[in-house]
């Protein structure tokens, strides 16, 4: 599901209609929270308000809009949480982190819409190990370090391992000498978890560079066979944008 956020100060901004496309291209059935209600002028809100229920009330859009505040009976926050998966409503949250006026609601909304069918994470860790690096760092006196995201499986300190795909398509042979999670040393990580790995390279005539390191490789199970391609096939739905 997504989640649409806009200033009831500054109303409908062009990002806003832009983030609306994407969940509508997407095929993602979205909410709306109005933030900072507490420093909007009545008139203001009143006139975001409408803006809004217009903009779903288009013909692409053709969502039913359904204000929902702390007041609204449970019933119908039930019914409007089991409608969110079909795509015909858009409930509006007015909210205000300063007085916590509408944050029940939304609390209880989220606890209640239907989870999108997914691996637990029982299941993503009995899967082979992966690992998607998002940065890389060289830390004195530690060595190579990469941080990412643990999709699947365990890692271990000491495990045998595959970095890559490098240009040539390539993965090299790697250890994990060291594992940090929210800056604490552990033993292992798990599926899920953001992670920072220190990498050792196993061959000698391999040496990890910095500068070949980069976002999108991943670290895989060493038993795993990955098989890198150069091309696919995508469908693509280009957005009208002010830039090109």
């Amino acid at each position: 599901f997504g989640c649409v956020v806009i200033g009831a100060n500054m109303g409908i901004q062009k990002m806003t209609k832009e983030h609306i496309g994407l969940c509508l291209f997407l095929k993602i059935p979205f909410f709306i929270v109005i933030t900072k209600v507490d420093m909007a002028p009545k008139n203001k809100y009143e006139e975001t308000l409408e803006e809004i229920r217009k903009i779903l009330r288009h013909k692409l859009l053709n969502k039913y809009a359904i204000e929902i505040t702390d007041k609204t009976s449970e019933n119908e926050l039930l019914k409007t949480a089991e409608l969110m998966p079909s795509g015909n409503v858009c409930p509006i949250f007015p909210v205000s982190s300063v007085t916590k006026m509408g944050f029940e609601a939304l609390t209880e909304f989220l606890w209640r819409i239907e989870r999108v069918k997914e691996l637990s994470i029982e299941e993503a860790i009995a899967q082979p190990f992966e690992f998607e690096i998002n940065e890389n760092f060289l830390v004195e006196g530690v060595g190579l370090v990469v941080s990412g995201i643990i999709k699947s499986g365990v890692v271990v300190v000491n495990k045998s391992c595959l970095l890559g795909p490098d240009k040539l398509k390539n993965f090299k042979a790697v250890g994990v000498k060291s594992i940090h999670v929210n800056r604490v040393n552990r033993n292992e990580a798990y599926a899920g978890e953001l992670a920072c790995l220190c990498l050792k390279s196993i061959k000698a005539t391999d040496k990890l560079v910095r500068k070949d390191i980069r976002r999108g490789m991943v670290v895989i199970d060493s038993m795993e066979k990955p098989e890198p391609v150069t091309r696919f096939e995508a469908e693509m739905q280009v957005l009208h944008h002010s830039t090109t």
